[in-house]
Order: structure tokens, then C-alpha cells, then sequence
């Protein structure tokens, strides 16, 4: 299971929890301007890699991949991701993996 925080400018946006299968993607859209997507892996007994993907909406183009970063954490170890938006909005995402 993870655990996703979204926050921007100290204000949270949103909290879930995700439970998937190893390996599979799921999606969680914020505030219709990004989308974000999110895979766990097991890489050893006690370390998880996180692949994502980070989406920011344009009126003109849709959606556009604007970041894929990959995250190596712990289990119940937050892992984050900070960014600026093309209208210099910061946001931050923290995934928890949990047992």
C-alpha cells in the first residue's frame, strides 16, 4: 500500500492510500492541472522504487509529461517530489510506503 500526500504552499490537497499490485500503475489527478502516476517495485528486503510520472494540463495541449522521477525508499519512509508548474505554482508529493 501507498500512502500519497499532495500539498502546494503549505496547503494539503489531497490524501490517499493506494493498493495495487506490485508493478502496476494507478493515477491520481490533482485539481484538474496535473496528473500524477505512480508503480512500486520491490528491490530488496527493505528498499521500494518508486517510478513516476507527472503531468501538467494545458488549455491548448492537454496533458504533458513534465517529470519522471524515480524514488528508492523504505517501507513506512516517505519519499517526496518538489516542483514548479509552468506558472511557477511549487507543489510537493510525498509516498509512503506502508506495510
Amino acid at each position: 500500500m501507498l500512502k500519497v500526500d499532495a500539498s502546494t504552499r503549505n496547503e494539503n490537497l489531497t490524501s490517499v492510500h493506494l493498493l495495487n499490485n506490485e508493478g502496476d500503475e494507478s493515477e491520481i489527478q490533482i485539481e484538474n492541472t496535473l496528473r500524477f502516476e505512480v508503480s512500486a517495485e520491490q528491490v530488496s528486503e527493505n528498499q521500494i522504487r518508486l517510478q513516476t510520472k507527472i503531468y501538467e494540463f494545458g488549455a491548448s495541449s492537454g496533458y504533458k509529461q513534465i517529470a519522471s522521477p524515480i524514488l528508492v525508499t523504505g517501507f513506512n519512509q516517505a519519499a517526496e517530489v518538489e516542483f514548479k508548474t509552468s506558472n511557477g505554482t511549487p507543489f510537493k508529493i510525498q509516498i509512503t510506503p506502508e506495510i
